[in-house]
């Protein structure tokens, strides 16, 4: 890589390449991850940290758009008090891209301690790691490189984490029969909004 230019297209192939893994990652344990939350009767909660919680915080948007409850919280947050808002029907979707998270593999264990019913779901991007002996179901994308100079910065990794929830979401909506009425009561507002109310109307 000589150029700006190159470095770009480096990204953008690399990219590219992470989410063929993604589709190599839909297995049985997709499935039953699809199967929790689309059943799911109290909040979808995820978490992560750093790069990861942004990632979390948009499955969480996507998953609401669904009209699956849910929300993101930092992981230290909900070791901080926030564990008092969780509840016996809701279940945890955190997001660590090595799996070895130590706020994470804390927030799981303190998880297990206080709650005998509440399920997890982790996404990382290792097959082997801390966390994925300790949760229900563990989503993997074997990322090998960044797209990065350095091959250091979340960016393939987060790329790829960030198509899995959508994956998620997607399946959940054909799961649950969501129709584009019910799409309208959750996103009533903006362009998409007025798109789908102008829609209903003529029909």
């Amino acid at each position: 890589m000589n150029t700006v230019r190159a470095c770009a297209l480096y990204c953008i192939e690399q990219e590219k390449k992470a989410l063929d893994l993604v589709q190599e990652s839909i297995n049985d344990n997709f499935d039953y991850a699809v199967e929790l939350i689309a059943t799911c009767k109290g909040c979808v909660i995820t978490s992560g940290v750093g790069k990861s919680k942004i990632v979390a915080s948009k499955i969480s948007n996507t998953l609401n758009c669904t009209g699956v409850r849910s929300y993101c919280s930092d992981a230290v947050d909900l070791c901080h008090g926030g564990l008092g808002g969780v509840c016996e029907d809701d279940l945890f979707l955190v997001v660590s891209r090595s799996g070895n998270t130590q706020e994470i593999i804390h927030l799981i264990e303190t998880v297990k301690q206080t709650f005998s019913n509440v399920k997890i779901i982790a996404l990382t991007c290792t097959p082997a790691n801390s966390i994925a002996s300790q949760v229900d179901i563990h989503l993997t994308i074997e990322i090998a490189e960044e797209a990065d100079p350095l091959n250091i910065m979340p960016t393939s990794s987060s790329t790829a984490c960030i198509v899995m929830g959508d994956a998620l979401a997607c399946a959940v909506m054909f799961a649950r029969q969501l129709t584009r009425e019910d799409f309208a009561r959750f996103h009533p507002s903006g362009e998409l909004g007025k798109k789908l109310q102008q829609e209903l109307k003529r029909h």
